[in-house]
């Protein structure tokens, strides 16, 4: 199966790094079916079910925007003598 591939079908608004993200995520659901005996359509399955998952709830699936600085930082002063004043 390829996952990316299927992700760009199932998401297709979704940035491409969040992408790569699910699919390493597919991936290692994928595997760890097959490392506790699943077959390769049982695995597949369970990939197919955390996709439907992530489409259920693809509003959550964007990046936090930065939050910005709580205090802003004061500007450097040049003049030094001026600061003391």
């Amino acid at each position: 199966m390829d996952f990316k591939s299927r992700l760009r079908i199932a998401l297709p608004d979704i940035d491409e790094d969040i992408v790569a993200e699910l699919t390493d995520h597919a991936k290692a659901t994928y595997e760890s079916a097959r490392a506790s005996g699943d077959d390769t359509e049982e695995a597949e399955r369970r990939v197919e079910i955390q996709i439907q998952a992530w489409v259920d709830h693809a509003d959550s699936l964007r990046r936090r925007p930065k939050a910005l600085p709580a205090v802003t930082p004061p500007v450097p002063m040049t003049n030094h003598i001026a600061a003391v004043r």
